[in-house]
């Protein structure tokens, strides 16, 4: 478990946050490993939007981290009250803080260090508008040792990759997770929501995000794209360097011209042009943006002059050719699902007017389960699985993982419908009312629950055989599969 304090180093005078991890009996050694090469990584990064290390050590079951008191408020902080007061945050503030986030970012890239959990609350903005970049602790040295790549980082901001397999990150991984905060910054709303990690998970990997001026309609089509680039699911199709994610998106806001490449897969997510010409951000910024033009009469895009605007204006002809291939292939995809429709229909019908021929009976012993609806309920002893479909639960296939701490349940084991399981930390760990005659109940041996959160992870995985059907959050203290195969 880690905490922070504020303290006083009486030699130097001058007070410091340190920060301390008290570990698990289990997990000493790996977090060991993991606490001194946060410190050492740390502690050679000189920026001046990097938190500094003052020292660090280790004491009696425990290990401690002296860093600069940073005075000021969390980016998480400054959106909370703004989302509060139905405000968005200053432009010029915004590209502040990108600007100073992404100087931190390329330089301990350069350094080897990938941070993995770039979030709000990691950023300190001080008194003096400047952003710090904090915590360090699921950081991850480019090429060096990947045995301690377990630990998963933040759902909400993680990046497809990372989310996979944690030791898969790479440094534009990192900027997927600051285009999140983007997009946070500029729409009020994370692109991604969901009740669980795993479900957040899958989002960010299959998902495209939805278009910025879905949410906020005032953004300009650059500013949008730029956003969306650094939100390529390819690591290979994002900005490459923060800093090129932080100068386009100051060019967006102010109003010059961009050519920016995006996959298919997020052009089909962009909002469609309602206007041709650059809207401006609408805020208190003192970025400067082109004084907006008359517009012309509403005219369709079919009756436009394309050859007059060309010889005016080229980069609103582009833009008119663009909104032309979009409305032409939405029209495409309509005739397409009509059709398929109908055919689906058709085929319903002449299914119901066929006699349908009796199925043979197949032994039991040959069955092929479909996992059914489960739901896990965890308190500090207890961990309940519950049936809650009509339908046994192969309950002796699934596992469960954290780290190095793993439990299953008897190979055999057969959940029936609405039944329930426990496994508790000790026999006279007290059994909840809705689960008071458990089947097959598992006394933990000396063993730390794998459902508690450690110091190195606060989720856990649940397998079927050796394939990966969730992954859930220590700090929930529930997690739901529904139709799982």
């Amino acid at each position: 478990m880690a905490r922070v304090y504020e303290g006083y180093d009486p030699n130097l005078e001058r007070k410091a946050a340190i920060k301390v991890i008290t570990p698990q009996a289990e997990d000493s050694e790996e977090m060991k490993q993991r606490f001194f090469r946060e410190a050492r990584a740390v502690a050679n990064l000189h920026h001046p939007n990097i938190v500094t290390v003052y020292q660090f050590g280790q004491g009696e079951n425990l290990y401690y981290l002296a860093m600069r008191l940073l005075e000021g408020q969390t980016l998480l902080q400054k959106l909370k009250r703004l989302r509060a007061q139905k405000k968005f945050i200053d432009t010029e503030l915004m590209l502040s803080v990108v600007s100073d986030v992404s100087a931190a970012l390329d330089y301990a890239h350069g350094k080897g260090v990938i941070h993995r959990d770039v979030k709000p609350s990691n950023i300190m903005i001080g008194e003096d508008k400047r952003a710090i970049l904090m915590d360090f602790g699921l950081l991850m040295q480019a090429g060096g040792d990947h045995t301690l790549g377990t630990a998963f980082g933040t759902p909400r901001y993680i990046a497809p990759e990372q989310a996979v397999a944690s030791d898969r990150a790479v440094p534009q991984s990192d900027i997927y997770s600051l285009g999140v905060i983007v997009y946070e910054m500029v729409t009020g709303q994370t692109p991604f929501d969901a009740d669980s990690a795993m479900s957040l998970a899958l989002l960010h990997i299959s998902t495209p995000p939805p278009a910025p001026r879905t949410v906020r309609p005032e953004l300009s089509e650059a500013v949008e794209q730029v956003i969306l680039k650094a939100l390529e699911k390819n690591p290979e199709a994002r900005w490459q360097t923060a800093a090129q994610f932080a100068n386009a998106l100051r060019d967006a806001f102010g109003g010059k011209p961009m050519h920016i490449k995006l996959s298919g897969e997020v052009l089909s997510a962009a909002a469609p042009i309602a206007d041709p010409s650059p809207t401006p951000m609408l805020s208190t910024s003192r970025v400067a943006v082109p004084t907006p033009t008359p517009k012309p009469m509403a005219v369709s895009v079919a009756e436009r002059d394309v050859s007059t605007l060309r010889d005016t204006n080229p980069s609103r002809t582009a833009l008119l050719r663009q909104s032309e291939k979009r409305a032409t292939r939405s029209r495409s995809w309509s005739l397409l699902l009509l059709s398929v429709l109908i055919f689906a229909i058709a085929a319903a019908f002449a299914y119901l007017l066929t006699p349908q021929a009796t199925p043979p009976l197949v032994p039991a012993t040959n069955r092929q389960f479909t996992l059914p609806a489960v739901r896990f309920v965890y308190s500090s002893n207890v961990f309940v699985v519950y049936n809650m479909s009509p339908q046994p639960l192969p309950l002796g296939e699934l596992s469960f993982e954290q780290g190095n701490r793993k439990a299953a349940f008897p190979r055999n084991a057969l959940l029936q419908p609405e039944q329930c399981a426990v496994m508790r930390t000790s026999a006279t760990a007290p059994l909840p009312e809705n689960c008071s005659n458990p089947e097959r109940p598992i006394t933990l041996r000396n063993e730390a629950p794998f459902w508690e959160a450690s110091a190195a992870m606060d989720t856990f995985r649940v397998w079927r055989g050796d394939q990966l059907i969730a992954l859930c959050s220590a700090r929930l203290n529930a997690c739901e599969i529904v139709n799982m195969p």
